[in-house]
């Protein structure tokens, strides 16, 4: 089995990297280095474009979060950035406890942040996480109403003081999914109210009515041991939302995602692509502007293959460090500290075909396709 998930992980990874480029990058915040990895869609779209945030569980981080809910590929296809952040110690403060850590002011900084460099659309920006990550996208959702135009958490409920205190300045679409066989987040609450409490809530807060109508996902995949039932609140306030999609059977996992031994996953729907379907419908009315915005795009290493050079073009603002990557994952050539500027890789002993170049400077990292 380690051996089976091993090759489809690398499968995985070298299949989204000859579509997308993800780059690793870092601020500091609050006196603390935060990090996330941001995907950059591919082909570069023109114009404001929407941003996801894709919040890991607990113990998780933000690259397993990029291969466990496939946003990447669904960028590319939709033209939209996602970002992965990482929580610090592979936590986020969702309101259990006292903690110092800021998560609600990172992750509001990390809007600001992504806005200096790519045109960030601020009326579509959005957030679902998985487990912990749903927690934090309602406390997102609670304080940071003026940011994020919707949020969609799966198997993550609301920490009690955050569902106690939750006074958003508009009503927002939700769109919430859990298994009832859920035994890490029981659908009961976890130091949490229930499902049925959270939905509840947020049908008073968005003016929803208190019957939904109930649709039931024609079961596609009967060896999934689950089913997927759709409950959506009528007469929702400004044309808010409030979705609940419940996977009976279902454990704690991501519908349609790589299966979690010993964990039901129910395939009959893909919660990547309904969240997306979900984002792409809602506008945040008033979106709080970003300030200090100094660049638009302004990409600080650039790798591609230039037949005319005769090799690979790096053009990097800063000193820089570079890797040839093979399909196998084999390092071909290695180059450290090469100053900034443009700078040609002789590569003319490559074989026609696909290769990734690995660059990193003092401030990021980050890996791109190249055809030679």
């Amino acid at each position: 089995m380690k051996r089976i998930v091993a090759l489809v992980l690398m499968i995985w990874v070298f299949s989204h990297l000859l579509h997308s480029q993800t780059v690793v990058r870092s601020f500091v915040h609050a006196g603390k280095t935060r990090s996330y990895r941001l995907h950059i869609p591919q082909p570069f779209p023109s114009g404001p474009m929407p941003l996801v945030f894709s919040l890991h569980g607990y113990t998780s981080d933000g690259l397993q979060q990029e291969f466990y809910s496939q946003f990447s590929p669904l960028a590319d296809a939709e033209h939209f950035l996602v970002v992965y952040p990482d929580g610090i110690g592979n936590y986020w403060d969702v309101g259990f406890l006292p903690d110092n850590s800021d998560d609600v002011g990172f992750l509001s900084a990390l809007i600001d942040t992504i806005a200096q460099d790519y045109q960030v659309d601020l009326t579509r920006v959005y957030s679902c996480g998985f487990s912990l990550g749903g927690y934090m996208s309602y406390r997102l959702g609670c304080e940071l109403t003026d940011r994020f135009a919707a949020i969609a958490p799966v198997s993550g409920l609301m920490a009690m003081g955050v569902y106690a205190n939750c006074t958003p300045s508009r009503q927002l679409p939700v769109m919430h999914i859990h298994g009832t066989a859920d035994d890490v987040v029981p659908t009961s609450g976890l130091f949490s109210p229930s499902v049925d409490s959270v939905i509840a809530k947020w049908s008073r807060i968005d003016g929803c009515q208190a019957v939904a109508d109930t649709f039931y996902q024609p079961d596609v995949f009967a060896g999934d041991s689950s089913t997927a039932i759709r409950y959506t609140y009528p007469g929702c306030a400004d044309s808010t939302e409030l979705i609940y999609w419940q996977i009976a059977g279902g454990g704690h996992t991501w519908p349609g995602a790589f299966p979690l031994q010993g964990l039901v996953t129910n395939f009959d729907i893909n919660a990547t692509q309904k969240i997306w379907n979900f984002f792409s419908r809602h506008r945040n009315p008033a979106p709080r502007p970003v300030t200090g915005i100094s660049k638009v795009y302004a990409e600080r290493v650039m790798a591609y293959w230039s037949p005319e050079a005769g090799g690979v073009v790096i053009d990097s603002q800063e000193p820089f460090s570079a890797e040839i990557i093979d399909l196998q994952g084999r390092s071909i050539s290695q180059y450290t500290t090469k100053p900034a500027g443009k700078t040609v890789i002789d590569s003319q002993n490559l074989t026609p075909g696909y290769y990734f170049c690995r660059w990193s400077t003092a401030h990021e990292t980050g890996i791109v396709k190249l055809i030679r």
